[in-house]
Protein backbone atom coordinates (compact mmCIF):
# COMPACT_ATOMS: atom_id res chain seq x y z
CA UNK A 1 0.00 0.00 0.00
CA UNK A 2 1.38 3.59 -1.17
CA UNK A 3 0.64 6.99 0.31
CA UNK A 4 -1.20 9.63 -1.77
CA UNK A 5 -0.01 12.58 -0.08
CA UNK A 6 1.57 15.54 -1.54
CA UNK A 7 5.36 15.15 -0.81
CA UNK A 8 6.86 11.93 -2.09
CA UNK A 9 10.00 11.54 -0.15
CA UNK A 10 9.27 8.76 1.53
CA UNK A 11 9.67 6.47 -0.56
CA UNK A 12 12.46 3.56 -1.18
CA UNK A 13 15.72 5.33 -1.51
CA UNK A 14 19.49 5.08 -2.87
CA UNK A 15 20.84 5.44 0.86
CA UNK A 16 22.86 8.35 0.02
CA UNK A 17 22.08 11.24 2.64
CA UNK A 18 20.72 14.40 1.31
CA UNK A 19 18.73 17.70 3.00
CA UNK A 20 14.64 17.45 1.50
CA UNK A 21 13.96 19.55 5.01
CA UNK A 22 13.79 22.56 2.45
CA UNK A 23 11.18 20.89 -0.08
CA UNK A 24 8.87 20.00 3.37
CA UNK A 25 9.56 23.32 4.95
CA UNK A 26 7.98 24.90 1.71
CA UNK A 27 5.11 22.53 1.96
CA UNK A 28 4.64 23.38 5.69
CA UNK A 29 4.05 26.99 5.03
CA UNK A 30 1.74 26.63 1.84
CA UNK A 31 -1.82 26.55 1.56
CA UNK A 32 -1.74 22.50 0.49
CA UNK A 33 -0.35 21.94 4.39
CA UNK A 34 -2.90 20.71 6.87
CA UNK A 35 -4.35 22.98 9.71
CA UNK A 36 -6.63 21.85 12.37
CA UNK A 37 -9.71 22.16 10.44
CA UNK A 38 -8.51 19.68 8.14
CA UNK A 39 -8.88 17.24 10.70
CA UNK A 40 -12.25 15.26 12.37
CA UNK A 41 -13.48 17.32 15.17
CA UNK A 42 -12.64 15.92 18.09
CA UNK A 43 -8.92 15.12 16.81
CA UNK A 44 -6.79 15.74 19.60
CA UNK A 45 -3.05 17.63 19.02
CA UNK A 46 -1.21 17.73 22.28
CA UNK A 47 2.47 16.72 23.70
CA UNK A 48 3.65 14.78 26.77
CA UNK A 49 6.38 13.51 28.55
CA UNK A 50 6.92 10.49 31.00
CA UNK A 51 6.33 11.67 34.53
CA UNK A 52 8.44 8.74 35.67
CA UNK A 53 11.64 9.76 33.01
CA UNK A 54 11.58 13.64 34.78
CA UNK A 55 10.98 13.02 38.29
CA UNK A 56 13.30 9.79 38.98
CA UNK A 57 13.63 8.10 42.23
CA UNK A 58 10.97 9.07 44.31
CA UNK A 59 13.04 9.41 47.71
CA UNK A 60 16.13 10.87 45.73
CA UNK A 61 17.73 14.37 46.36
CA UNK A 62 14.92 14.88 48.60
CA UNK A 63 11.60 13.76 46.58
CA UNK A 64 8.77 12.45 47.82
CA UNK A 65 5.96 10.73 46.34
CA UNK A 66 4.69 12.04 42.74
CA UNK A 67 1.42 11.46 40.97
CA UNK A 68 3.13 8.91 39.07
CA UNK A 69 4.12 7.27 42.41
CA UNK A 70 0.46 7.65 44.10
CA UNK A 71 -0.97 5.71 41.37
CA UNK A 72 1.64 2.96 41.53
CA UNK A 73 1.28 2.80 45.50
CA UNK A 74 -2.53 3.45 45.97
CA UNK A 75 -3.87 1.86 42.66
CA UNK A 76 -7.17 0.05 44.21
CA UNK A 77 -10.22 0.81 42.54
CA UNK A 78 -8.23 2.87 39.56
CA UNK A 79 -9.73 1.77 37.13
CA UNK A 80 -13.53 2.38 38.60
CA UNK A 81 -11.96 5.70 39.34
CA UNK A 82 -10.15 6.72 36.42
CA UNK A 83 -13.16 5.57 33.86
CA UNK A 84 -16.47 5.58 35.84
CA UNK A 85 -15.90 9.17 38.09
CA UNK A 86 -12.84 11.16 35.97
CA UNK A 87 -14.18 9.88 32.13
CA UNK A 88 -10.78 8.60 31.36
CA UNK A 89 -9.45 5.62 29.60
CA UNK A 90 -7.25 3.36 29.72
CA UNK A 91 -4.53 1.81 27.06
CA UNK A 92 -1.25 0.59 25.43
CA UNK A 93 1.44 1.93 23.91
CA UNK A 94 3.68 0.27 21.57
CA UNK A 95 6.86 1.08 20.15
CA UNK A 96 5.65 0.42 16.18
CA UNK A 97 7.29 0.06 13.12
CA UNK A 98 5.13 -0.77 9.35
CA UNK A 99 7.76 -4.14 7.82
CA UNK A 100 8.79 -4.34 4.25
CA UNK A 101 9.46 -7.24 2.43
CA UNK A 102 13.34 -7.28 1.66
CA UNK A 103 12.80 -8.48 -1.96
CA UNK A 104 9.65 -9.25 -4.20
CA UNK A 105 10.30 -13.00 -3.10
CA UNK A 106 7.11 -14.52 -1.70
CA UNK A 107 8.95 -16.01 1.32
CA UNK A 108 9.80 -12.05 2.09
CA UNK A 109 6.73 -10.99 1.64
CA UNK A 110 5.40 -13.44 4.06
CA UNK A 111 7.95 -12.82 6.47
CA UNK A 112 6.78 -9.17 6.94
CA UNK A 113 3.59 -10.17 7.88
CA UNK A 114 4.93 -12.44 10.28
CA UNK A 115 6.77 -9.80 12.10
CA UNK A 116 3.81 -7.56 12.32
CA UNK A 117 1.97 -10.78 13.89
CA UNK A 118 4.96 -11.46 15.90
CA UNK A 119 6.13 -7.68 17.14
CA UNK A 120 2.45 -6.07 16.84
CA UNK A 121 -0.17 -9.06 16.90
CA UNK A 122 1.48 -10.70 19.76
CA UNK A 123 -0.03 -7.25 21.89
CA UNK A 124 -3.06 -6.56 20.28
CA UNK A 125 -4.57 -9.84 19.10
CA UNK A 126 -5.16 -10.79 23.04
CA UNK A 127 -7.10 -7.48 23.86
CA UNK A 128 -9.20 -7.02 20.09
CA UNK A 129 -9.59 -10.81 19.55
CA UNK A 130 -8.84 -12.70 22.90
CA UNK A 131 -6.01 -14.84 21.68
CA UNK A 132 -2.38 -14.95 20.04
CA UNK A 133 -2.11 -14.45 16.58
CA UNK A 134 -2.75 -17.81 14.77
CA UNK A 135 1.21 -18.16 13.20
CA UNK A 136 2.56 -17.47 16.34
CA UNK A 137 0.64 -20.70 17.85
CA UNK A 138 1.84 -22.74 14.95
CA UNK A 139 5.44 -21.78 15.32
CA UNK A 140 6.13 -21.55 18.75
CA UNK A 141 4.07 -24.31 19.61
CA UNK A 142 3.19 -25.34 23.46
CA UNK A 143 6.36 -22.66 24.74
CA UNK A 144 3.44 -20.40 24.04
CA UNK A 145 0.68 -20.28 26.91
CA UNK A 146 -2.58 -20.74 26.57
CA UNK A 147 -5.15 -18.41 27.50
CA UNK A 148 -8.34 -19.99 29.65
CA UNK A 149 -11.77 -19.13 28.36
CA UNK A 150 -12.07 -16.46 31.13
CA UNK A 151 -9.24 -15.39 30.54
CA UNK A 152 -10.12 -14.92 26.34
CA UNK A 153 -13.17 -13.13 27.83
CA UNK A 154 -11.33 -10.84 30.05
CA UNK A 155 -8.47 -9.76 27.49
CA UNK A 156 -10.76 -9.12 24.66
CA UNK A 157 -11.98 -5.52 24.16
CA UNK A 158 -9.96 -4.54 27.44
CA UNK A 159 -8.16 -1.61 25.90
CA UNK A 160 -9.94 1.88 25.19
CA UNK A 161 -7.05 3.22 22.84
CA UNK A 162 -3.63 2.31 21.29
CA UNK A 163 -0.94 4.32 21.93
CA UNK A 164 1.96 4.10 19.03
CA UNK A 165 5.15 5.68 19.27
CA UNK A 166 6.89 5.70 15.53
CA UNK A 167 9.88 6.54 14.43
CA UNK A 168 10.87 4.89 11.72
CA UNK A 169 10.38 0.93 10.00
CA UNK A 170 12.69 -1.77 8.45
CA UNK A 171 12.55 -4.46 5.84
CA UNK A 172 11.54 -8.10 6.67
CA UNK A 173 13.92 -10.84 5.31
CA UNK A 174 13.25 -14.46 5.79
CA UNK A 175 15.32 -16.37 7.71
CA UNK A 176 15.30 -20.18 8.11
CA UNK A 177 17.79 -21.11 10.16
CA UNK A 178 17.27 -19.98 13.99
CA UNK A 179 21.56 -19.64 14.60
CA UNK A 180 21.85 -16.87 12.30
CA UNK A 181 18.52 -14.79 14.19
CA UNK A 182 19.96 -12.68 16.81
CA UNK A 183 17.95 -9.16 17.43
CA UNK A 184 14.71 -10.56 16.29
CA UNK A 185 12.37 -13.39 17.74
CA UNK A 186 13.63 -16.18 16.28
CA UNK A 187 10.48 -18.05 16.70
CA UNK A 188 9.41 -15.88 13.47
CA UNK A 189 11.79 -17.00 11.44
CA UNK A 190 12.40 -13.66 10.17
CA UNK A 191 15.37 -10.85 10.38
CA UNK A 192 14.85 -6.96 10.38
CA UNK A 193 17.15 -5.25 8.02
CA UNK A 194 18.10 -1.65 7.13
CA UNK A 195 18.18 -2.20 3.64
CA UNK A 196 16.48 -4.70 0.76
CA UNK A 197 17.91 -6.94 -1.48
CA UNK A 198 18.74 -4.22 -3.27
CA UNK A 199 20.78 -2.22 -0.86
CA UNK A 200 18.38 0.70 -1.19
CA UNK A 201 16.59 2.07 2.06
CA UNK A 202 13.18 3.17 3.34
CA UNK A 203 12.96 7.17 2.83
CA UNK A 204 16.36 8.64 3.41
CA UNK A 205 19.04 8.92 6.04
CA UNK A 206 18.53 12.21 8.46
CA UNK A 207 21.91 14.20 8.11
CA UNK A 208 21.71 15.12 11.67
CA UNK A 209 20.91 11.97 13.45
CA UNK A 210 21.78 9.16 11.11
CA UNK A 211 18.46 7.92 11.18
CA UNK A 212 16.47 6.76 7.97
CA UNK A 213 13.23 9.40 7.82
CA UNK A 214 10.36 7.35 6.82
CA UNK A 215 6.57 8.88 7.15
CA UNK A 216 5.26 6.20 4.94
CA UNK A 217 5.76 3.53 7.32
CA UNK A 218 3.55 5.76 10.12
CA UNK A 219 0.27 6.17 7.36
CA UNK A 220 0.77 2.28 6.30
CA UNK A 221 0.72 1.04 9.81
CA UNK A 222 -2.19 3.33 11.05
CA UNK A 223 -4.02 1.74 8.11
CA UNK A 224 -2.88 -1.58 9.05
CA UNK A 225 -4.00 -1.07 12.56
CA UNK A 226 -7.24 0.30 11.33
CA UNK A 227 -8.25 -2.40 8.97
CA UNK A 228 -6.93 -5.63 11.12
CA UNK A 229 -8.53 -4.31 14.77
CA UNK A 230 -11.66 -2.67 12.97
CA UNK A 231 -10.67 1.48 13.35
CA UNK A 232 -10.14 1.18 16.83
CA UNK A 233 -8.91 4.72 18.99
CA UNK A 234 -5.45 5.14 18.15
CA UNK A 235 -2.77 8.08 20.10
CA UNK A 236 0.38 8.99 18.56
CA UNK A 237 2.10 8.94 21.22
CA UNK A 238 5.71 9.28 20.72
CA UNK A 239 7.09 10.47 17.06
CA UNK A 240 10.23 12.85 16.50
CA UNK A 241 14.10 13.21 15.53
CA UNK A 242 16.94 13.17 17.40
CA UNK A 243 19.87 15.40 16.89
CA UNK A 244 23.08 14.22 17.83
CA UNK A 245 25.11 16.07 14.66
CA UNK A 246 23.19 19.00 14.79
CA UNK A 247 25.66 22.23 15.62
CA UNK A 248 23.18 24.89 16.94
CA UNK A 249 20.33 22.74 18.76
CA UNK A 250 18.23 25.71 18.85
CA UNK A 251 18.15 26.12 14.35
CA UNK A 252 16.73 22.92 14.26
CA UNK A 253 14.18 23.05 11.47
CA UNK A 254 14.58 19.68 10.58
CA UNK A 255 12.57 18.77 13.34
CA UNK A 256 9.80 20.77 12.21
CA UNK A 257 9.98 19.42 9.13
CA UNK A 258 9.72 16.19 10.19
CA UNK A 259 6.79 16.51 13.17
CA UNK A 260 5.38 17.93 9.78
CA UNK A 261 5.31 15.56 7.22
CA UNK A 262 4.28 12.66 9.90
CA UNK A 263 1.53 14.86 10.82
CA UNK A 264 0.42 15.05 7.21
CA UNK A 265 0.65 11.61 7.04
CA UNK A 266 -1.76 10.88 9.92
CA UNK A 267 -4.04 12.97 8.13
CA UNK A 268 -4.48 11.43 5.24
CA UNK A 269 -4.47 7.95 7.21
CA UNK A 270 -7.92 9.35 8.98
CA UNK A 271 -9.46 9.78 5.38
Amino acid sequence: MTTKYDLSISQIGEGNTYNPYASILKFLNSSKFPNRESFPHGFLFGTGSSAVQIEGGSHEGGRGLGIWDDIVEQNKGLKHILIAIQGGEIGLALSSGRYVPYSSNPEDVVAAQRLMDFYWGWVLDPVFHGDYPKIMKELVGNRLPEFTKKEKRMLKGSTNFIGINYYTSHFARHEPNITKIMADNYDALAVSEASDAEGKILGFKDQYGWNNVYPEGLYNFLIYIKEKYKNPKVYVTENGIASSKISNPLKDEHRIAYVAVHLNVTKTAIK
